[in-house]
């Protein structure tokens, strides 16, 4: 799998020893925990990903499938296989115009699942775990915040600490990562993306499109109404704007 990625993305000719050496996957003639990683089979079982399609509820599961003992870009591979298979794009009606759009953005995910293999402790005997919904992805890398990194470094996105470098280097030179954190997200995909800090639980508010609008409907008529009778708007129940 990796002498095709390499052919494929770099072009090149021989797969030897050289070209492990140089990968940082062979020191003195031997092969290192990375090569086994990405050997296209390998005994590994600590290294999987775990990946879980929820219905309307957990307690209702569409489709799951666990990938282990493979190379970590069949992995990745896989996982973006599982992704497509529930995510497809649809065509919506805008105005005059059919606008394709899909559910979560696709390259968001891929840039989160290339993150987790590259970021994750890979001593650690734990699967990466994705839970999908209709609505958003939850992705749990395995381990800690990597050393010298703070929570608040790391839900700004600023500073990129490599925990596993020869990795990471591969991925790099695959295409599949960025190697110093330079990923920008589109205004549309940043929609669909809320960093949580570790430990806290996102609780989605299911409300129905009609309601918020006769929230806002509600929230002009209290103020129009406190203007025409010269009051104050918390004098009929708006107590929205302290200022008032």
């Amino acid at each position: 799998v990796l002498e095709m990625a390499l052919k494929e993305k770099l072009g090149l000719q021989n797969f030897d020893a050289d070209v492990l050496r140089t990968l940082g996957l062979m020191k003195n003639g031997t092969l290192n925990r990375a090569a086994q990683l990405l050997a296209d089979e390998n005994n590994l079982k600590e290294s999987a990903i775990d990946l879980v399609i929820f219905g309307d509820t957990e307690d209702v599961f569409l489709d799951r499938k666990t990938i282990c003992c493979k190379s970590l870009i069949t992995q990745y591979r896989e996982a973006l296989d599982f992704f497509d298979q529930w995510y497809k794009p649809y065509e919506q009606v805008v105005g005059y115009y059919r606008e394709t759009r899909i559910k979560i953005p696709r390259e968001a995910f891929r840039e989160a699942l290339a993150n987790a293999i590259v970021h994750r402790l890979m001593e650690m005997p734990a699967a990466i775990r994705i839970a999908m919904y209709k609505d958003r992805i939850e992705l749990t890398s395995p381990g800690p915040l990597p050393e010298y990194l703070t929570k608040e470094q790391f839900l700004e996105g600023k500073v990129s600490v490599l925990r596993n470098m020869i990795i990471a280097e591969v991925f790099h030179r695959l295409g599949i990562i960025e190697k110093f954190a330079t990923g920008k997200y589109s205004d549309e995909e940043l929609k669909n993306i809320i960093p949580i800090p570790l430990g806290a639980t996102l609780t989605p508010l299911n409300i129905k499109l009609a309601d918020n609008q006769f929230i806002e409907v509600k929230k002009y008529s209290a103020l129009q109404i406190a203007s025409a009778f010269g009051i104050k708007p918390y004098q009929i129940g708006d107590y929205e704007k302290s200022s008032y």
